[in-house]
């Protein structure tokens, strides 16, 4: 009887220990949302999920569309998180972020067919836009992080554009206080 429970009880206590690791594939968990960038309509966005933790965000654009994006609200009490895609058609990507402060966007980032790229959240964004509740004197996003949205810019003189969100990592807060 104890040969059968060791590998039950090696498992359970990997879990135990993958569980409590300090950054976590959420991929798996997340429920993200699509948004056509209502500012510049004509633009129908689609997410579609992988069934095996990654998720496609794809766009179709008019003339006067700019963007479409996949956004989830933040997980409490992150400090950082880490978002690695893979451009399924050549794009242009950005990382906005809203926080009590207001919405910050980072540059874009040109990428081409089968490129990978990961977008990181932390004390060393450089955010290139800042808009929202309070004055523009905050240049930098800080947590509490109330939502992480992925834009996805088609190319010039192109009505498509598609990536893959392959892995969502979040680093929790550690002994911090949210302000």
């Amino acid at each position: 009887m104890k040969k059968k429970l060791i590998p039950i009880i090696c498992l359970f206590c990997a879990l135990l220990v993958a569980a409590d690791s300090p950054e976590k594939n959420a991929s798996p968990q997340i429920s993200w949302k699509g948004g056509a960038g209502e500012e510049f309509p004509g633009a129908t966005v689609q997410i579609r999920d992988e069934h095996d933790g990654r998720i496609i965000l794809s766009g179709k654009f008019s003339r006067e569309s700019v963007y479409v994006s996949a956004a989830i609200a933040a997980p409490s009490r992150i400090e950082s998180a880490e978002i690695t895609v893979t451009a399924l058609t050549d794009c242009q990507i950005a990382l906005r972020v809203w926080t009590q402060d207001g919405f910050f966007q980072t540059e874009t980032v040109k990428l081409e067919e089968g490129d990978s790229y990961t977008l990181k959240l932390d004390n060393n964004t450089i955010w290139v836009a800042r808009w929202g509740q309070k004055g523009k004197e905050t240049k930098q996003a800080k947590p509490p992080f109330r939502l992480i949205q992925i834009n996805l810019h088609r190319m010039p003189r192109t009505s498509a554009a598609a990536l893959r969100i392959d892995e969502v990592k979040f680093r929790p807060l550690v002994n911090q206080e949210i302000k």
